[in-house]
């Protein structure tokens, strides 16, 4: 009974330890995209019937309530090592608007433009993801230095005639902005766990965690057993007698 207790506590702990390895991993990668990050494939452009998800109150709260439900919708997704992801678009139905018919879908650039953006970190399996709306007023340029612009934790500094333009929601949590080439860039870790890969990573994680911590002993026991095969003392390899401890180092010597 003390044996399956001692199993089960070791096995709660390195559980505990493999999902605290897995939500770094996950944040590691969440830290480097997309701006630092290599090696991403953007998927083919589709029509959608609509967001992947429901627009939450905080998020028409901090784009300010777009003055227009978008009616078109496009949906693509991204892939990097580490990284699965969907973005949608959506914006008002107007004059001009390209037909879903017609490549690629494109809302014409007098229109205001919501995204959707859906992120999921981790390895082997993603563990954490983090959700993000924003809301452009387009066109919208990109400034040429930084003095156009005060320095701006709420998503990527886009400007129309010298005024911020767009405004962005996120559930990530904010830890420090990066460098973007010229532009400072909001890192935004992901608090939302998905339950399936937390579980995965957590085990897999966990499992070399304990093989790393056994197998130090393993050797020693392995390396003892030979030394007593040979007839030498397991600790010091001096030749053991007949004597219950070793006379060299003074081991007790087993029968």
């Amino acid at each position: 009974m003390a044996r399956v207790r001692r199993f089960t506590m070791l096995a709660a702990v390195y559980l505990l330890l493999g999902s605290v390895v897995s939500v770094a991993v996950a944040w590691g990668f969440a830290a480097q995209f997309p701006w630092t990050y290599w090696g991403v494939e953007i998927g083919d452009r589709e029509q959608v019937s609509g967001f992947d998800q429901t627009v939450p109150a905080w998020a028409w709260k901090a784009m300010g309530s777009p003055r227009r439900q978008p009616e078109l919708f496009a949906r693509s997704g991204y892939t990097a090592f580490g990284v699965t992801g969907i973005e949608v678009e959506g914006w008002p139905r107007s004059v001009g608007s390209t037909p879903f018919d017609a490549e690629p879908i494109e809302p014409v650039m007098s229109d205001e433009l919501i995204l959707s953006q859906r992120s999921m970190f981790g390895w082997p399996v993603r563990a954490l993801e983090r959700v993000e709306f924003r809301y452009f007023t387009i066109p919208f340029s990109e400034p040429e230095s930084l003095s156009q612009i005060d320095r701006w934790r709420e998503g990527f500094p886009w400007v129309q005639d010298g005024n911020i333009a767009p405004e962005d929601a996120h559930d990530g949590w904010y830890v420090f902005d990066r460098a973007n080439g010229a532009y400072p860039y909001p890192v935004r870790l992901p608090l939302r766990p998905l339950w399936l890969g937390m579980a995965a990573n957590s085990m897999f994680y966990g499992a070399i965690i304990a093989a790393l911590v056994a197998t130090p002993g393993l050797i020693r026991r392995a390396i003892r057993a030979k030394r007593v095969r040979a007839g030498l003392c397991p600790s010091c390899r001096y030749p053991r007698g007949v004597a219950a401890v070793c006379s060299e180092c003074g081991e007790k010597l087993s029968a």
